[in-house]
Order: structure tokens, then sequence, then C-alpha cells
């Protein structure tokens, strides 16, 4: 892809938005079915193996119960 070569980006996967997608609804806090019906997986063990939750969204959600 001519754009990718020209912002020097060597490694770029279409896979990416739907992994970027995903991340974000499950930040979110939508629902792990309903991230796994609009991304388009068929199982989700495929939709645990995405979140990497930076710190302060694991604080925030341990916050919801104390």
């Amino acid at each position: 892809m001519k754009l990718l070569s020209d912002v020097a980006i060597k490694c770029f996967r279409l896979h990416y938005f739907r992994y970027h997608f995903s991340s974000k609804l499950i930040i979110a806090g939508v629902d792990l079915n309903m991230v796994r019906e609009l991304s388009g997986h068929s199982e989700l063990k495929m939709i645990l193996m995405y979140p990497h939750l930076d710190p302060e969204h694991k604080a925030a959600a341990i916050n919801l119960i104390l």
C-alpha cells in the first residue's frame, strides 16, 4: 500500500482494525458476547485474548466494588 510506505509503516494488517475496535468496546464496558457478535468472531475464546487493559482501567474496575 502506497500510503503505508509513504508514512514508513512496515508491518500492517487489516486485523489491527478489528483488534482496536474490539478492545475499545471492552474498555467501554460492552458485554463480551456483544463484542464477539459485533466483531464477527465465532467463538468467545477469541475475544478473551483481546483486552490488554491499562492499569487505570483495571483500577477503575476494582473501584466499582469498593
